[in-house]
């Protein structure tokens, strides 16, 4: 309660203080347009003395608007665009109003040469894309799509990988979350692309992201003017089954305060399809199991978030935001047909996502916060089982998860003089889960066992971060931030370490290496001694005493040109973790069960080329060659030491036909990879896609296929001292969709961030 008492009074005096701030003066202010009067974005305002002295740096807003907290006049503002002609001009008034740019283009004869613009900058370690670029050259409805059009970046379901750095945080304006990886699919798909103003790439996160290893960090855009907009979208997909939803956003803005409403209804079925064909030996006996499972899945998902921003002045605000997700009646069916037995399970769930949160920066430096989440899920099992041996076997069993997380964090930065500048802070989070499973019936079935758990975990960090600029164009920063975590009688403290040099003498050679360290949490359910019975041969285990895994990142890349991007990388997770099969020695059962290797190695180079033909096509091809290393000496009765060399192939192709009609085809390719004793088979994709923007843009129609040769579901192979299994699951993963948009008020939707439920659930 003290500390809560402290946080709250400490969170009052940094508003007052800004307050305060805000009101000794309004300050210099303006807005950047075109010569059609349209207002540009992003464009970089630079203030100075009468006499040329710099005072302070800025870049417009969504609305073309900007402003700086100075007031003295007269003084010089210096306005730049990639797009337009530089302008410098004397001010004698704090009211500039509009401050009109030329377009960047020189004429020589009859043809008409605009400057190449920037594919990709560097800034502080971070690889900064415009994703005005992206949603205009590419299909890009929401913040999702747009996510996947970034780079090096590319997605399975809803888990998001960096090339060079595998799975990664996907952070809202750097602040720290708790949103699991479905809940960040479900709110990034219904955010619009276009609300989204830059993204950045960041391979070794600095301390105050509160997060270890690679970030995608998307940068909101903001708006000071008055406004009401929204948007409404219908979409429809097939992927075996059709299905489909509705889903609505409004914002309400002043020029301090903005309201965002966002509710989304999802009709969601899914068809899963795979063969078993399992080489089992027993006793000194071979069991050939071979059988096929069909598992569907059918419910209504209904979204809902609703926040409030508030901009005490230009360089601070407060933003409150509440988040839920809720799944009243998911069901799952499975059934499994084969020579050992066959099987029919019915399993039912509601599931409920809660979630409000704080977050709020000052303009001296600091930053407060935390939130909170309430996750609940109740499910139902119903489990028939008939053996070909002329038995039976029946479970019928309850089980539900509750989830409590509360999360502060606490960041203050200064900017110390000679280019330096320092930053200190902390955060912690406390989870407390309690789990039960519970046997109603258990008939000729083995280790039926009720649970009941509580499950606490902590986790505090402190951190301590330095960062210098040289006028050469040298840069570095570094940091170190010490951890303590706990969860039941496990606990550990550790430090991670941080540094990234850059050195950019031109825009056109741009050079940064990296150091960084990242922790991975195994999923709560995953540290239970629980049982899940998934048909009459296949279980899946919890993990008692599972350890989180460490990773060590080693990154270089080369920028040309601030196109071409070539790149190299290592890593090395100790304690590392993944659920792989195993065909048990003690009876004919296949069992999942994630346990800690010893580690898993990858190095590798990848390569981003960009390629421009006219204004009529836009191309990129990333290629990435990885050597992997993964060793386990206590995998059950036997252990692995294995090593693979792998490479995988992106290519994107976007056709413009006009500002109103475009055209996508992509493609890619990943060669077989190993996991622990799993060899993953070949892998590619092709999907094509057409965008329609008519009505003045006001509507939009996107239909797309995804994966149309259906070669993007691996077939899984064991055969491995004596474990000896294929999984095939090559089955209907093509997908057409196609949504419908109507945008009113010039919309520009507000982004829900990101929280971390990815260790929730069963």
């Amino acid at each position: 309660m003290k500390e809560y008492i402290t946080l709250k009074a400490a969170l009052f005096f940094a508003v007052m203080m800004s307050w305060s701030a805000s009101m000794m003066g309004q300050g210099i202010n303006g807005i950047v347009v075109d010569s059609n009067r349209t207002p540009v974005s992003s464009a970089t305002v630079v203030l100075q003395t009468a006499d040329s002295v710099f005072v302070d740096a800025t870049v417009s807003k969504e609305d073309g608007s900007f402003a700086f907290s100075n007031s003295d006049v007269p003084f010089i503002l210096t306005v730049q665009h990639i797009a337009y002609n530089n302008l410098q001009q004397l001010f004698r008034d704090a009211s500039v109003g509009e401050i009109v740019l030329a377009p960047g283009e020189e004429y020589l004869t009859e043809a008409v040469v605009s400057a190449s613009k920037p594919y990709v900058k560097v800034e502080d370690g971070k690889f900064l894309y415009d994703t005005r670029d992206l949603v205009r050259n590419h299909i890009a409805d929401n913040a999702w799509e747009l996510l996947n059009k970034i780079p090096g970046v590319y997605s399975k379901g809803s888990s998001v990988s960096l090339v060079g750095a595998g799975e990664v945080s996907v952070l809202i304006d750097g602040r720290l979350t708790t949103m699991t990886a479905d809940q960040l699919y479900t709110m990034l798909n219904n955010t619009p692309a276009d609300r989204v103003e830059t993204a950045e790439i960041i391979y070794n996160a600095p301390p105050q992201y509160h997060v270890n290893g690679a970030v995608v960090n998307l940068v909101m855009r903001r708006s000071a003017i008055s406004h009401v907009e929204g948007e409404i979208a219908a979409d429809y997909a097939n992927q075996y089954y059709g299905y489909g939803g509705l889903n609505a956003n409004l914002r309400v803005g002043t020029s301090r305060t903005t309201f965002d409403f966002m509710y989304g209804i999802n009709r969601k079925k899914s068809m899963q399809y795979s063969v078993i064909d399992s080489h089992h030996e027993l006793n000194d006996a071979l069991y050939d199991i071979n059988q096929t499972e069909r598992i569907s899945s059918k419910y209504w998902e209904h979204d809902l978030r609703a926040s409030l921003d508030y901009s005490i002045n230009d360089k601070s605000s407060i933003n409150v935001a509440y988040t839920a997700m809720i799944s009243p009646d998911k069901d799952n069916l499975s059934r499994t047909t084969g020579n050992f037995q066959d099987s029919f399970n019915n399993k039912a769930a509601s599931l409920g996502m809660h979630n409000i949160s704080l977050n709020s920066t000052f303009g001296f430096g600091l930053s407060l916060g935390g939130d909170f989440t309430h996750y609940n899920s109740d499910d139902s099992q119903n489990l028939e089982i008939d053996y070909k041996n002329g038995t039976s076997g029946r479970i019928a069993a309850r089980s539900s998860q509750t989830i409590d997380r509360y999360s502060v964090y606490a960041d203050q930065s200064h900017y110390v003089g000679n280019g330096w500048g320092i930053g200190y802070g902390a955060s912690y989070v406390y989870s407390f889960d309690r789990d039960y499973q519970c046997y109603d019936v258990a008939e000729n079935v083995n280790q039926t066992q009720d649970t009941d758990s509580r499950l606490r975990e902590h986790k505090t960090d402190l951190y301590f971060s330095a960062s210098k600029q040289f006028e050469s164009g040298l840069s570095f920063s570094a940091s170190l931030k010490g951890e303590y975590y706990k969860v039941g009688e496990y606990e550990k403290w550790a430090l991670y370490p941080q540094f990234s040099l850059n050195y950019s003498k031109t825009p056109r050679h741009i050079f940064q290496i990296g150091l960084s360290t990242d922790k991975t949490y195994p999923k709560y359910w995953a540290m239970l001694s629980s049982i899940s019975y998934v048909d009459g041969y296949s279980e899946i285990h919890g993990s008692p005493g599972i350890r989180p895994s460490t990773e060590y990142s080693l990154n270089a890349a080369y920028i040309y040109d601030m196109r071409y991007v070539f790149a190299a990388f290592i890593t090395h997770a100790d304690d590392y973790f993944a659920q792989s099969p195993y065909q048990s020695v003690e009876r004919l059962a296949l069992i999942y069960k994630s346990m800690n290797w010893n580690y898993m190695q990858n190095a590798g180079v990848n390569v981003i080329i960009p390629v421009s033909i006219g204004k009529w096509l836009e191309a990129r091809f990333t290629g990435v060659g990885m050597y992997m290393h993964q060793r386990c000496d206590d995998f059950y009765d036997l252990a692995f030491d294995r090593e693979k060399f792998s490479f995988m192939g992106f290519m994107d192709n976007t056709f413009i036909v006009n500002k109103n009609l475009m055209f996508e085809l992509n493609a890619n390719i990943q060669s077989p990879v190993i996991q622990g004793t799993f060899d993953i088979g070949t892998i590619s994709s092709v999907q094509a896609g057409v965008k329609w923007n008519f009505v003045k843009d006001r509507m939009s129609l996107s239909v797309y296929c995804n994966d149309i040769f259906n070669t993007s579901s691996p077939k899984l192979t064991v055969d491995y001292k004596g474990q000896n299994l294929v999984m095939d699951s090559r089955f209907y993963s093509r997908q057409i969709f196609a949504k419908l948009i109507y945008r009113f008020g010039g919309f520009s939707s507000k982004s829900a961030k990101e929280i971390d439920s990815s260790r929730f659930g069963h």
